[in-house]
């Protein structure tokens, strides 16, 4: 399961917690559906996530690993710094904080980490780190969040499934009491990443690598292949790299036997390589 998913179920619980009885069926609801099912009316077609109610989608995520002791002063700001300058400039801060001037939300971000804050249970989600939206057209939405761990600092990049992942023609829903069942792990299973979307975001991932702040580059969707940590992989767990990741030499040479043809391997800075598999990548169809 991945930081994003992880995340956002907290905050559907925390919702559950904090609002009132008509919209704690919305939050539930949301809930529910990260467990990857769309429904459909059999009469109208209509698809219940993309009604009115503020559902969230499902996420792409590139997951990016430090160790706390890298929460030096200008942290924050250098690490948002490596992903404006590729293209991805800043456009907003996101719930609650539109309209938070960027030094701002630096400032509190870097408060926060140097605390080693964790969001409680109870507390509110306008209490927790403040997240960002950046200015792109290639997606509908492209946000930007902190989490701290017990051991690890992470730094989540998502976008929406659907904006970056290759329709799945053959996959066939179930009907079932007048609703289309469309499971999205089956959807999406074995899918691709269009290039001309995967490929920005991958030099954007290797712009953060060069600032030597990283441990670990992970990439992955909300109901398959979750990240790991690296305290985990280090306990038997999988690389996740769809289609990339960037680790230090000593994950890479545990990992690299198990890497078939379809993966390429670029040296990078900071003793670390970028694993890429190709497999998973599409070229826009004409």
């Amino acid at each position: 399961m991945n930081t994003p998913f992880i995340c956002e179920m907290a905050i559907a619980l925390s919702e559950i917690e904090q609002i009132g009885d008509i919209s704690q069926s919305i939050a539930c609801r949301r809930m529910n559906q990260s467990f990857g099912l769309w429904y459909n009316n059999r009469d109208t077609g209509d698809r219940v996530e993309r009604s009115d109610d503020p559902v969230m989608p499902h996420y792409y995520s590139i997951d990016i690993e430090f160790t706390k002791d890298k929460i030096t002063a200008g942290f924050v700001k250098k690490t948002y710094d490596a992903i404006f300058e590729t293209g991805f400039p800043f456009k907003s801060g996101y719930w609650f904080n539109e309209h938070m001037p960027l030094k701002n939300i630096i400032r509190v971000n870097q408060d926060k980490l140097k605390k080693g804050f964790r969001l409680g249970f109870r507390q509110h989600v306008k209490h927790n780190y403040k997240q960002i939206l950046l200015d792109t057209d290639l997606f509908s939405e492209m946000r930007v969040f902190w989490a701290y761990y017990e051991s690890k600092i992470c730094l989540a990049i998502i976008v929406p499934e659907d904006d970056i992942l290759v329709k799945n023609t053959s996959y066939i829903p179930v009907e079932e009491n007048g609703w289309t069942i469309t499971d999205l792990g089956e959807y999406y299973k074995n899918s691709t990443l269009w290039e001309n979307k995967i490929c920005p975001i991958i030099d954007m991932a290797r712009n953060i690598w060069n600032t030597e702040l990283p441990s670990m580059i992970q990439s992955g969707r909300e109901l398959y292949h979750g990240g790991h940590f690296i305290m985990e992989l280090d306990e038997g767990g999988l690389l996740c790299i769809n289609p990339f990741c960037m680790v230090k030499a000593h994950l890479y040479e545990r990992f690299k036997d198990r890497l078939n043809s379809s993966f390429t391997v670029e040296e990078l800075c900071n003793d670390g390589f970028l694993i890429i598999d190709t497999s998973k990548i599409e070229k826009p169809r004409n």
